[in-house]
């Protein structure tokens, strides 16, 4: 498995610093949020820039790991057919920056006037569309276990990917939102998710009564050398990303203190993993 940050966490530097920042801290790759606030406006893509990013990328050692844009809306043939051209749109750009994973939110949920299945048919009826649309390039779009979305457990995960059932459709695991939901036994819930996965989303999270909270790794409730066990046992070599979210949670720690605890947890949490394996 290889370790990358996530501009997420770096909300005040330019792409090309957090690149830097990065790269000095000891992860491989960056996954890029792609948004009018982001460090990448899907609308607003030009070759100028992919390749801009492109040798500051190779300049400093890093792979482009992950584009994460915010189409995700499926509520009807207009709505679906906008999402999947901005994906397409993602795609494209991936394939030129050598990027192999295309975030894909799940819908959104609760939405009025209609129930869950049906809005679950839906949804992947669009997500088929969108799997076709990007087929010519060498991208798999990752659907990300979220709350707020038809995938916010892991239940509607398994069922909404089953619905979905194309080999350009898979998913990125964000286990902090399954344990929001309530599915916080990896054992349980891990060898069915683990097959299925392409990326993952690695945070933290503590407990305040009936809300929850994101905080550094390490310093929350999470069993991540548990889950990266699964992930382990069964072989996965894709990436961790590090979703510190300092861009919604601004009192976080400063990225350039908190990146390379994070970068050490998640180092220790790997070992921690292999020695569960040979238990």
């Amino acid at each position: 498995m290889r370790l990358c940050g996530h501009t997420m966490g770096t909300p005040a530097l330019s792409l090309e610093e957090a690149m830097a920042l990065f790269a000095k801290v000891g992860y491989e790759g960056i996954e890029i949020r792609c948004a009018d606030n982001g460090h990448l406006h899907p609308e607003d893509i030009t070759e100028q820039k992919l390749q801009s990013v492109c040798d500051c990328a190779r300049r400093v050692g890093l792979e482009i790991a992950c584009l994460t844009p915010y189409y995700g809306d499926y509520s009807s043939p207009e709505a679906t057919r906008l999402t999947v051209e901005g994906l397409t749109k993602v795609a494209r750009a991936a394939q030129k920056l050598g990027c192999k994973i295309v975030r894909a939110i799940p819908g959104h949920w609760p939405l009025e006037g209609t129930t869950f299945l049906a809005a679950q048919r839906q949804l992947a009826d669009g997500l088929r569309a969108a799997g076709d649309a990007v087929a010519p390039y060498d991208v798999t779009l990752g659907v990300e276990t979220h709350g707020g979305t038809l995938a916010f457990n892991a239940d509607t995960t398994l069922a909404l990917l089953a619905l979905v059932e194309h080999p350009k459709v898979r998913l990125i695991l964000d286990y902090y939102w399954l344990a929001v939901a309530g599915d916080e036994d990896p054992d349980s819930v891990m060898p069915d998710l683990v097959p299925l996965t392409a990326h993952v989303h690695v945070k933290d999270l503590v407990w305040h009564g009936k809300e929850h909270g994101s905080v550094p790794l390490g310093q929350g409730q999470i069993n991540w050398p548990l889950i990266l066990a699964h992930l382990l046992a069964w072989g996965y070599d894709g990436y961790l990303s590090d979703e510190y979210e300092k861009l919604w949670h601004p009192k976080l720690p400063d990225p350039e203190e908190a990146l390379p605890a994070n970068c050490a947890c998640l180092r220790r949490w790997l070992e921690e993993a292999r020695a569960l394996l040979e238990e």
